[in-house]
């Protein structure tokens, strides 16, 4: 989503059209034996094609990339093991739901996006980094986080949803 962010932010900005962020889940945060279905015949050789593939898109769009410092899937990139829990990405999917219920969805996944890929921060999950582009997606972390909090099981069943969603129009 970030290599397309700035593209659909600028079309959303410009035109003053409306963006129907509808949040998925990385594969790796899916259920496993989902996830394995999903992946090339050897993990390896995705995983291989992951690391390739999003800098070499970001330097064809002239995008800024880095990966992202902590990942938001916590994986061991050199085995391909998915670690059981994965608190980045299900803050965030939450973060985000929360946000897109505020009708501010876009403007997070721009601002946050940022922090965690274009390799301009180290430790986007700690300190201020978070609500700092919370705000400047007219958002307040605190507020977020309580939505988040309050209704952690609904927003991640909303992802799973919006994921099978996708499965249904061939994506």
């Amino acid at each position: 989503s970030y290599l397309a962010i700035d593209r659909v932010f600028d079309i959303y900005q410009r035109y003053d059209v409306d963006v129907n962020v509808r949040l998925v889940l990385p594969y790796a945060a899916l259920p496993p034996e989902r996830f394995e279905k999903a992946a090339l015949p050897h993990n390896m050789v995705w995983l291989d094609y992951l690391a390739m593939d999003p800098p070499r898109t970001a330097e064809f769009l002239g995008i800024p990339f880095h990966w992202p410092r902590p990942d938001p899937i916590v994986q061991d990139m050199e085995t391909g093991a998915i670690a059981a829990e994965q608190p980045y990405c299900f803050r965030l999917v939450c973060l985000g739901q929360a946000a897109i219920e505020a009708g501010r969805g876009i403007e997070f996944f721009h601002a946050v996006d940022h922090i965690i890929w274009d390799g301009t921060i180290d430790g986007w999950d700690q300190g201020d980094h978070l609500a700092e582009a919370t705000t400047r997606a007219g958002l307040d972390l605190a507020t977020l986080e309580e939505k988040a909090d309050a209704n952690t099981e609904r927003y991640e069943e909303n992802a799973f949803l919006n994921d099978e969603a996708l499965i249904k129009i061939g994506h």
